[in-house]
């Protein structure tokens, strides 16, 4: 399971429409009204408020509110900023096809109005959307562009190097511990020019993963309970969900059902938290699992419950969702 911890590019994107505000062929000289531009730079900063505090739903929701605005007065630039910003959430999501019809439209947007100072930021999102979608062509394509631009920043240069480090290890290209730390020099160098709590425990996680790809399941354990704390000090939610899914995994590897069980209720309860629907059906799924090799078949039945509801529920509502984990 991945996670993208709570990165400035929202932030940044806000910073840079609120210095300059383009209105764009509405067909008069007249400026906007006032409330024309305040309300949908409201609407993105209350969105970034609830994106920092993991609450996803709140903020695609204002997200979505400026976007219709930067609409309703064919402002380009800020209609690629509302696009960016809904991607990032569907990528902190899983959902990566709601992700596809956003940056697909916020590309045109660019191209059509030959906004080229999002591109680099674009192709970081591109890369890691095709990721998620197990297109592993098409994202490396993505992140080189993205690291190839001449106005790459630190932060976006950190997130295509993970990526690009994510996607060798998946791929079998750093299978001893020479082979990882050949391949760690770049992510690593470009981690401390970024010097982001966020991206310093994404590199403990990669190092975790190339540890118990080689079977080396402490150190992998012992890196991951590094990269949580961090994060726990961070108080980044994805990151901490996705620590423990990721312990919970090596506890499986090192024989230990009863502790991973632990990491995966802790896990849980915090991709719930965040009304988060494709990876809270992964930690079910795991935790289902190890349930049942625990003996707790009774409970297991009931993780399982919910598991196909949360899979299969044309219009999932978290109110039944609550109502079914507490009663695991």
């Amino acid at each position: 399971m991945t996670e993208r911890a709570v990165r400035p590019s929202a932030i940044a994107s806000i910073a840079a429409l609120t210095s300059v505000l383009m209105l764009v062929g509405c067909g008069s000289n007249k400026p906007p009204p006032v409330e024309a531009i305040s309300a949908p730079q409201d609407a993105l900063r209350m969105g970034m408020q609830s994106y920092e505090d993991a609450q996803f739903i709140a903020a695609t929701q204002l997200f979505g509110k400026a976007l219709v605005h930067y609409r309703s007065i064919d402002d380009g630039r800020g209609q690629v900023v509302a696009l960016i910003n809904l991607t990032d959430v569907a990528l902190v999501l899983g959902e990566h096809a709601r992700a596809k019809v956003h940056l697909d439209e916020a590309t045109r947007i660019v191209q059509r109005e030959r906004l080229a100072q999002f591109g680099t930021h674009l192709a970081l999102l591109g890369c890691q959307r095709a990721a998620q979608a197990g297109d592993a062509a098409s994202a490396r394509a993505h992140c080189e562009a993205a690291l190839a631009a001449p106005d790459a920043t630190p932060a976006l240069t950190a997130g295509a190097r993970i990526e690009l480090a994510k996607l060798a290890l998946a791929e079998g290209q750093a299978s001893n511990a020479e082979g990882w730390t050949a391949l760690r020099g770049p992510v690593a160098a470009a981690v401390a020019a970024d010097d982001r709590p966020g991206p310093r425990a994404r590199l403990m996680r990669l190092d975790a993963d190339a540890a118990r790809r080689a079977g080396r399941n402490d150190e992998a354990y012992a890196q991951l309970q590094k990269a949580l704390a961090v994060y726990q000090v961070a108080l980044s939610r994805p990151g901490i969900a996705a620590s423990h899914e990721e312990l919970a995994a090596v506890a499986r590897a090192k024989g230990e059902p009863a502790i991973a069980a632990d990491h995966y209720e802790r896990a849980l309860h915090v991709r719930l938290w965040m009304s988060d629907r494709v990876h809270g059906a992964l930690v079910l799924e795991g935790l289902a699992a190890v349930e049942t090799e625990l003996g707790h078949t009774t409970r297991a039945a009931k993780i399982k419950d919910l598991l196909d509801y949360m899979r299969g529920a044309t219009n999932l509502e978290w109110r039944v969702v609550q109502q079914k984990y507490e009663g695991l």
